[in-house]
């Protein structure tokens, strides 16, 4: 099941319901926001409502889902001015030795989306953004205490936006939000 039918599918099933849908490849997400006038017109109680949404709001994302993604804490939010250099924080829990796995620092919303990727502890250059080539690093250092954190050098503005941490062997993920000033 795609998203959208998923979307689709939740849209059908509680008309009257006001929601959100994240998509998020492979997975889609769904947020559901009772009124209470809803309620009241089915003239169910609240929490048998709030079950059937739950209920069916895990089986969509259960079928839309192909890999569950274990996702850390909420995202954290660093801020830079143009032409500084930040780091952008991300800290394997518990810590361990991350210099052999693979590192992905990435942002959904380009293409190609890799802004730094990291094997066994060296930079992958390819399908490397090209606005991040030589502004991208990590620090090889700190990989044996599980800090996989990302330098960013010479910050610009499209720099502002989401970026993710992904480790694919282990299927985690961490959020740092950039807001650039001027």
């Amino acid at each position: 099941m795609k998203g959208t039918d998923a979307y689709q599918l939740f849209r059908d099933f509680y008309p009257d319901t006001d929601f959100t849908v994240t998509y998020f490849e492979p997975c889609i997400i769904i947020n559901a926001s009772l009124q209470s006038r809803m309620t009241h017109k089915r003239g169910m109680s609240s929490v048998n409502l709030l079950s059937n949404i739950a209920v069916s709001g895990f089986l969509l994302l259960m079928s839309a889902c192909k890999v569950q993604l274990q996702q850390m804490d909420s995202s954290q939010s660093v801020t830079a001015m143009v032409g500084e250099d930040v780091v952008l924080p991300c800290l394997l829990e518990p810590p361990k030795d991350a210099s052999q796995m693979t590192v992905e620092w990435g942002r959904l919303d380009l293409e190609p989306r890799f802004v730094f990727v990291s094997l066994d502890g060296q930079a992958y250059p390819a399908d490397q953004n090209e606005a991040y080539k030589g502004r991208s690093s990590m620090f090889p250092d700190k990989l044996k205490n599980g800090d996989i954190s990302l330098k960013l050098s010479d910050v610009r503005h499209s720099d502002n936006g989401r970026f993710r941490c992904y480790i694919p062997n282990e299927e985690k993920e961490y959020f740092v939000d950039l807001v650039v000033g001027k």
